[in-house]
């Protein structure tokens, strides 16, 4: 900015430099008037300041006053501003923040181009920067409002601006032993797993996870809820959104995850994010999806903000009455990253309580202790899920209604990886098979090469594609039910 004078005119309050806020004895040398203009009644000076040196002088005074970070991302360049105020760093856009440094110029001299001036001080300042990876950085601590829980000590410290969170679960942390016991919170957990204990224990240790700072990436796992309606599923949800906070959690399709160019923007600063009613759908491509759960980073891109690299850190968590179809690649690359939650107890109308919700949130120090609890026993196992049987069965149910190759093998066909050379099933018959099922059912058939059936099926049942004048099936027989149904075996 070019040097001016700012004239402190007759008509005004008068005003001396010791009159000015952020003038004290160390800086005050450095504001002598340039002139004296006038005596006014009271036979006060009235000065003409030179804005050059009250700039750099307020540039340090908000350095001095304000917990603050400009957050730069390395990749593409852009901004954000985060000020601490009550026990976090929260995100303020750049009118808000030159908004609060307005408030440290007396309005007798306030003018924008000053403000300006200072802000663009501030950005010039290194010490003012903070990296995007130091955001809620710390695996060890979870930002309570009574403080911030020691995960190695169970112990609330103060909250500090030396840690830079930007979440804060709004909720009070209490030791297990005491919170009161949370009965309704316990009886709506048992009905919706079924009373399967392993597969509760999994849903604590999620809920413990989101609850967390820790990343979800992490366990490299989507948790999949799937059960008809009224099976409660929806409530676990809408309970861990109120003790998160909103704020934090993102109802998000997995085609928007995927294929919108503005949808992951909806994942930033975000600990649960995923639909809570997915319909059926079904998906082109899950190349983002499989990089947000392995921890890669991804493009965000907000309206009108520009775009940065980021690594999303919180659990991906849908909620659905039929599982998602997705095309391409369907090997278990894509399948390890869902933890499947069967849900198979339907709630009678008359049992339904519209006030549940409330209820639990009575409980809510119960809950997140207990929660916290089963997230360290995640922590012991390296953050590895113990499955039950029902889990890996709906797993398998998942796996073949997404495959009809894998479907058709399942129904049609058994496995002997004791078989002779001559009872090996031609590759082109059983193609044909498979082509001719596909016709019946209406479907499209997969495209189903020597590469397919090594992918698809070598790594479940050690299928391999032989060679021997022509191209064989290693270990797979049409069964009885196709000959049954079709009237011949190998499709000759």
């Amino acid at each position: 900015m070019g040097k001016r004078n700012v004239e402190i005119k007759q008509d005004l309050i008068s005003m001396n430099l010791n009159d000015i806020p952020f003038i004290n004895d160390d800086n005050l040398k450095y504001l002598q008037p340039v002139k004296a203009v006038c005596l006014n009644e009271n036979g006060e000076f009235l000065y003409r300041y030179d804005v050059n040196v009250i700039c750099p002088v307020l540039e340090q005074l908000i350095k001095d006053s304000l917990y603050f970070k400009f957050v730069k991302d390395s990749n593409l360049g852009s901004i954000l501003i985060y000020v601490y105020n009550n026990g976090y760093y929260q995100l303020m856009n750049e009118n808000e923040f030159k908004g609060m440094i307005m408030q440290y110029i007396p309005s007798e001299i306030r003018k924008s181009k000053d403000v300006d001036e200072v802000f663009k001080l501030l950005l010039m300042e290194n010490d003012c920067y903070g990296d995007i990876n130091d955001l809620n950085s710390s695996r060890d601590y979870i930002n309570f409002k009574n403080g911030l829980l020691n995960l190695n000590t169970l112990e609330i410290e103060p909250h500090t601006p030396d840690m830079m969170f930007t979440i804060q679960i709004p909720v009070d942390y209490k030791p297990l032993d005491e919170c009161g016991y949370g009965e309704v919170f316990e009886d709506y957990m048992n009905f919706l797993v079924g009373n399967d204990v392993i597969m509760k224990n999994v849903l604590l240790e999620c809920m413990g996870l989101v609850i967390s700072n820790i990343p979800g990436f992490i366990t490299k796992k989507c948790v999949l809820m799937v059960g008809a309606k009224d099976c409660g599923k929806t409530q676990i949800k809408k309970l861990l959104t109120e003790l998160i906070g909103i704020q934090y959690v993102s109802s998000m399709e997995l085609e928007k995850m995927n294929d919108s160019r503005f949808g992951t923007s909806d994942l930033y600063n975000k600990r649960l994010v995923g639909s809570n009613d997915m319909q059926y759908t079904s998906v082109s491509d899950m190349g983002i999806f499989k990089q947000l759960t392995g921890g890669d980073s991804v493009n965000i891109e907000f309206k009108g903000r520009g775009a940065f690299s980021y690594v999303f850190t919180g659990l991906i968590w849908f909620l659905a009455n039929d599982f998602p179809m997705f095309s391409g690649k369907k090997g278990k690359e894509i399948y390890e990253r869902f933890l499947i939650i069967p849900c198979k107890n339907i709630v009678p109308k008359n049992k339904q309580d519209p006030d549940l919700i409330n209820k639990m949130l009575l409980e809510k120090e119960y809950i997140v202790s207990l929660c916290i609890k089963h997230l360290l026993n995640l922590r012991e196992r390296k953050f590895k899920f113990i499955e039950s049987d029902a889990m890996r069965q709906s797993m398998e149910e998942y796996e073949k209604m997404n495959n009809s190759l894998l479907q058709f093998v399942c129904e049609y066909c058994d496995i002997d990886d004791d078989l002779n050379k001559e009872n090996r099933l031609n590759f082109a018959s059983f193609k044909k098979n498979y082509q001719i099922w596909c016709r019946d059912l209406g479907i499209k058939p997969m495209r189903v090469g020597k590469e397919e059936i090594e992918y698809y099926l070598g790594d479940k049942f050690g299928t391999q594609v032989v060679k021997s004048s022509t191209y064989y099936l290693s270990n797979i027989v049409m069964n009885e039910n196709f000959n049954n149904e079709y009237g011949f075996g190998k499709g000759d």
